[in-house]
């Protein structure tokens, strides 16, 4: 999973995170993932699928109208498809 991330160019930082495993932040310089230090292998690459769909699925950009319900369901979806 950390492969396809890169071939988006998106940076992965590992931090403390109260009751999140993971969100994306678009900045100038592309997208940041940031995910909670404590996941396991598995739990960290479902997580980085699930970043990675709100990428690709325009969540933070063309398609940023969606509801946050909305956005959550695709990414969920997207992550399982990958």
């Amino acid at each position: 999973m950390e492969e396809i991330i890169r071939d988006y160019n998106v940076r992965v930082v590992f931090k403390q995170l109260d009751g999140a495993r993971g969100m994306v932040q678009k900045k100038d310089t592309g997208y940041v993932v940031v995910l909670a230090e404590h996941l396991s292998d598995e739990r960290r690459n479902k997580s980085l699928a699930h970043e990675l769909g709100h990428i690709v699925l325009g969540h933070l950009d063309e398609r940023s109208y969606l509801s946050e319900s909305d956005k959550e369901i695709e990414a969920n979806l997207f992550s399982v498809l990958i």
